[in-house]
């Protein structure tokens, strides 16, 4: 993905506001869905914000938290 394919807001401050606005700015760019970048802790929450407000959204871990999440299933034993 590059930079400039990536829209957002930034005027929020809680996730209902972001989650609100980030429809906005998806309806005014034809998007039928669009993915929620979110860290482990709040991704649940965050989706289910999503779908109560009747957004069609993806998860998406953060790039920090995809490499933690690789590194704990590393550490796991194998069977």
């Amino acid at each position: 993905m590059v930079e400039e394919d990536i829209l957002g807001e930034a005027g929020s401050h809680v996730t209902e506001q972001n989650l609100y606005h980030a429809s906005v700015v998806a309806l005014e760019n034809r998007l039928a869905s669009f993915p929620v970048v979110s860290d482990s802790l709040h991704r649940k929450r965050a989706m289910l914000v999503a779908s109560d407000l009747g957004i069609e959204a993806s998860p998406w871990p953060t790039p920090a938290t995809r490499q933690l999440e690789l590194a704990q299933q590393s550490d796991l034993p194998r069977l």
